[in-house]
């Protein structure tokens, strides 16, 4: 389950309504990123999508947690995000 708004998921108990369903059916709301990597690859498995890793977010690339466990990052030429005023 994922804390609304905190990008932070948790677990369940076994047999709670939320916990049984499984991922494929999952409910897809809420951001695609997570603040640290535990919390994205559990979110990952849970919700049946990949979800961005913002602590490994580079002005040149962008590393996911997937579904099946693994990490995957994409890799650009040059940069694809700037700071401006410290954002």
């Amino acid at each position: 389950m994922t804390v609304a708004g905190t990008g932070t998921a948790v677990a369940l108990p076994e047999g709670s309504a939320s916990a049984s369903a499984p991922a494929s059916q999952a409910v897809k709301y809420g951001p695609a990123e997570a603040k640290d990597v535990t919390s994205a690859l559990l979110m990952a498995r849970l919700q049946n999508r990949r979800i961005e890793i913002l602590p490994e977010r580079t002005t040149d690339s962008t590393t996911y947690a997937l579904p099946d466990g693994s990490m995957q990052t994409a890799a650009y030429a040059g940069p694809i995000r700037v700071k401006q005023d410290g954002d």
